[in-house]
């Protein structure tokens, strides 16, 4: 098993978000089991892939003022490493300029595309030296811009939340530009949160409950070692947010419970825990591929009673009798 840089597999990770529709949790925890990385580079990796994500939109812009090309006509390849090496640079402040240059067209060289590594280059250091010059948009002259651009919002969203929320659009965007708290769901089928709490404690991570959901625990600052429990199903990595829908939806034991868009599964599984596996849980979702991850969850986390299906819910299904379930959860994708 060759030992990947954190570069490598950030490069990795995007590539499979931005070609094949991956999760990017799911393909980032793949990525660094398999990639015998040190925490320092586990920590740049993850970095690398959630900052990417979050900050595009401020990435193309700045990138758009160093390129002559139009940043649409370029290799997907040679895009994604330009945004690897521009989020470096603006965005880590302990990656000296040179390493983010340097690594970036190294990488290039590693995936096979020698051709781009002087076009790398060059974006990549004109962005270096203009960066404290970009013409970011401002929020009292172009609110628009200054949300698509500044913020990154795609340019849908910002029009519909300046249409709908007016002000209270720049905070909410704001917001989504910091880093999402590292939350996990406590699995109660087999533990609860005080022993999952001394348990990290012990292994050298700094947690604390969640405010909102009573299973939940963030992890503030991880240790060296992996998280306890996790082959042992003790936890599920799951946003808080996320883990209030079920309890809305307040399953009981004995009841029959569609989950119309399953995929990953993280509300499923909670389904069932909420129900101790005493529910009759129909799990759908539109692609096979991602359903087999709804599967894979219940497995390790001791979850029984779910049954999956794919299915294309824009069209009504015909294996579906009318009133044959006591509670549907529709948590559809935008």
């Amino acid at each position: 098993m060759p030992v990947l840089s954190a570069r490598r597999v950030a490069f990795d990770v995007l590539h499979l978000v931005e070609r094949q529709g991956a999760y990017a949790d799911l393909a980032l925890d793949a990525a660094l089991q398999r990639g015998a990385l040190d925490p320092r580079d586990r920590a740049l990796a993850t970095e690398l892939v959630y900052g990417v994500l979050r900050q595009r939109g401020r990435l193309d812009f700045a990138l758009a003022r160093c390129c002559r090309q139009s940043l649409a006509r370029l290799e997907p390849d040679a895009l994604l490493l330009l945004r690897l090496g521009a989020y470096q640079l603006l965005a880590l402040d302990r990656v000296p300029a040179s390493a983010a240059v340097n690594e970036t067209v190294s990488l290039a060289r590693r995936l096979g595309l020698e051709r781009v590594t002087g076009f790398l280059n060059g974006v990549l250091r004109a962005l270096s030296r203009s960066q404290e010059d970009i013409p970011w948009p401002r929020r009292e002259k172009e609110p628009r811009a200054y949300l698509e651009h500044t913020l990154s919002l795609p340019d849908w969203l910002a029009e519909r939340w300046l249409a709908e929320l007016g002000d209270e659009a720049f905070p909410f965007a704001e917001a989504l530009l910091r880093p999402a708290p590292f939350s996990l769901r406590v699995n109660t089928l087999k533990t609860n949160r005080e022993t999952v709490l001394a348990a990290l404690a012990e292994a050298g991570h700094d947690a604390s409950p969640t405010v909102f959901a009573p299973e939940g625990v963030t992890v503030t600052a991880r240790g060296q070692g992996p998280l306890p429990g996790g082959e042992e199903g003790w936890f599920q990595v799951q946003d808080e947010a996320s883990m209030l829908i079920p309890h809305l939806v307040a399953p009981r034991p004995g009841e029959r419970i569609l989950d119309a868009c399953a995929a990953p599964g993280g509300k499923t599984t909670q389904l069932a825990a909420l129900a101790d596996n005493s529910a009759a849980i129909l799990a759908l979702d539109l692609y096979p591929q991602r359903l087999r991850l709804v599967t894979e969850g219940p497995k390790r986390l001791g979850c029984t009673g779910i049954e999956t299906r794919s299915c294309d819910l824009t069209r009504p299904p015909d294996f579906l009798a009318p009133g044959s379930f006591d509670n549907v959860l529709v948590d559809a994708p935008s």
